[in-house]
């Protein structure tokens, strides 16, 4: 009895000690490594490299001071102690040059007026507990502040943006200036023939690069300045319909000064015209010619994938069905070049009415395709039938060729020029009015003309403007993702692609399961999980009482 007792008391004495040397390992992992095991897929609650070299490399203080109400509302005290955790992690990694601290202005009505003056408003949220509804007034937000400058996040929503939300603003902080983007909008619109507003405008994407919380201050060009500003770091064209020779010209010697663009062209157009309104045709050329001595050509068929594409609604007698149409084709998340961290996490981009892109020879320069469609694409030769009802499967066997296609691609390098003559020559003297002649300004004048780069240049290229119009962002916003993404790599470099990825996960069911399939995972997903743990409970009970025999075996005579 007293051999039993005191195996008893000895089993609970090293129990305690594994336990105690858990807590303590686990409280010096957290206080100084603060180290953590991340089971999610995307990593999403890892700090990314990309975060860690910023903030490893900071040579200047940067604060955060966080208000943060003291009680807070059931859906926010939730997420209180994992921003902590977030914001304690990158307090360790910047070495010393991050300092957090955490104010609750409580009943302090000169904290809340300072919190309030650098953009942390107190926000009124609804608040129900114990079956009561009720409103709360609280703090949950950040401001950032280096030397004199400010950037502020007025109320934390979501954790899972939270590393590109607070890096990106402290990215921004430490630059001397916002990057300037030069967009440029010139796509093919039949109705502005007819005198009705364009079905192409580009609002939501100027505003997300450069609203009030962008990353870039944005510069129109292509108006009556026949030439890139000094001061643009790189430029952004959704089509090029309307630009002039000047301002071609004045792109190929920015381009081969080691500039960066980015150049989405639509590869079809749609004349809209009566007894028409299903066909379309290969689009005008305005500046194919140029890409092409650049190492990039359209190869002007249009892609169909009946397999890889987007659902549309398409209006009946009754009410709209939604149905695949092949001509919107999506690519899914190997169909991204996983080398290139622009594209790399990105799972899903959508391309309307788009054609293959086909690298060019061209000594100095690499292509690299960023965007391919499934091997299910196949093309359709001009003119294009873009009706959603027709014979996809007999159209595949019809087609010349089969996917995958390039339909994003990537040229880097040297460029030769594509205007070899030189600056075209500055337009003719008009006559005014009053019979006097309009004095002609040559926007090239004293320029030395560059027939080969003098440093590596990158250049990004979509086979679809539509892609980066208002309606596509409200349709797929992952390509609002994916415009954010080449140009951070073309301003930026690969400084913030990894944090800005990180939450963007999509895994739709595949459709060609049989039913017997699908009931099969669906009781597995309901019955799975018991059974695995009334299994781990059976093998558990087995160990134990094997463990008992032998001890019992062992000391049993004792």
């Amino acid at each position: 009895m007293d051999n039993r007792l005191k195996r008893k008391g000895n089993s609970l004495a090293e129990i305690f000690i594994v336990v105690a040397i858990v807590l303590v390992v686990n409280l010096l992992a957290y206080k100084l490594l603060r180290y953590r095991v991340d089971f999610t897929e995307n990593k999403m609650y890892t700090v990314s490299q990309a975060t860690r070299n910023f903030l490893a490399n900071l040579d200047a203080p940067l604060t955060i001071d966080f208000y943060m109400t003291g009680e807070l509302p059931p859906q926010l005290a939730s997420m209180r102690t994992e921003v902590r955790d977030r914001l304690g992690e990158f307090e360790s990694l910047a070495r010393g040059n991050l300092v957090i601290r955490y104010i609750d202005p409580k009943d302090d009505e000169e904290l809340k007026q300072k919190a309030q003056e650098d953009g942390v408003p107190e926000v009124e949220l609804e608040v129900r507990e114990k079956d009561k509804r009720s409103t709360r007034k609280v703090f949950f937000g950040m401001v950032m502040s280096h030397l004199d400058r400010m950037e502020s996040i007025p109320f934390v929503i979501s954790t899972e943006s939270l590393e590109y939300d607070v890096v990106s603003r402290l990215v921004r902080l430490t630059k001397d200036r916002k990057p300037v983007l030069g967009v440029f909008e010139g796509t093919f619109n039949a109705n502005q023939q007819q005198g009705q507003p364009p079905e192409q405008t580009y609002n939501t994407l100027r505003q997300l690069l450069g609203g009030q919380e962008g990353q870039y201050e944005i510069k129109r060009i292509g108006g009556e300045e026949q030439v890139l500003p000094d001061d643009i770091d790189g430029i952004f064209l959704v089509g090029a319909f309307g630009l002039s020779d000047s301002m071609k010209y004045s792109i190929d010697q920015f381009l081969l000064g080691g500039g960066r663009a980015i150049i989405a062209i639509d590869p079809v157009m749609m004349l809209n015209q009566q007894g028409m309104e299903n066909q379309a045709y290969p689009s005008l050329p305005t500046m194919e010619d140029q890409l092409e001595k650049y190492g990039i050509r359209f190869n002007k068929k249009m892609i169909a994938d009946p397999v890889a594409s987007e659902t549309v609604m398409v209006p009946t007698n009754l009410f709209p069905v939604p149905m695949q149409y092949p001509l919107y084709v999506t690519i899914g998340p190997e169909g991204f070049n996983h080398d290139v961290p622009a594209v790399r996490n990105l799972e899903k981009l959508l391309m309307p009415m788009t054609c293959p892109l086909q690298e060019v020879e061209t000594d100095g320069v690499t292509f690299q395709a960023l965007a391919n469609t499934s091997g299910n694409a196949f093309t359709m030769n001009s003119p294009f039938d873009v009706g959603i009802q027709q014979d996809w499967e007999y159209l595949a066997t019809e087609s010349e060729s089969s996917g995958p296609y390039p339909v994003v691609a990537m040229v880097s390098g040297r460029f030769a020029t594509a205007f070899p003559e030189g600056a075209p020559a500055p337009p003719a003297p008009r006559e005014n009015e009053d019979g006097t002649m309009n004095p002609v300004v040559d926007p090239f004048a004293g320029h030395t003309h560059v027939s080969v780069g003098t440093e590596d240049a990158n250049l990004i290229v979509l086979a679809s403007a539509r892609a980066m119009t208002d309606n596509l962002f409200k349709q797929a916003q992952t390509n609002a993702l994916f415009a954010s993404n080449i140009v951070d790599t073309q301003l930026l470099g690969d400084e913030l692609l990894g944090i800005r990825s990180a939450p963007v996960t999509s895994r739709p069911i595949k459709a060609d399961l049989t039913e017997a399939e699908r009931n099969t995972w669906k009781w597995m997903n309901m019955a799975g999980v018991p059974a695995l743990l009334v299994l781990f409970g059976l093998l558990l009970g087995f160990f134990r009482r094997a463990q008992r025999r032998l001890i019992e075996a062992k000391y049993g005579g004792v």
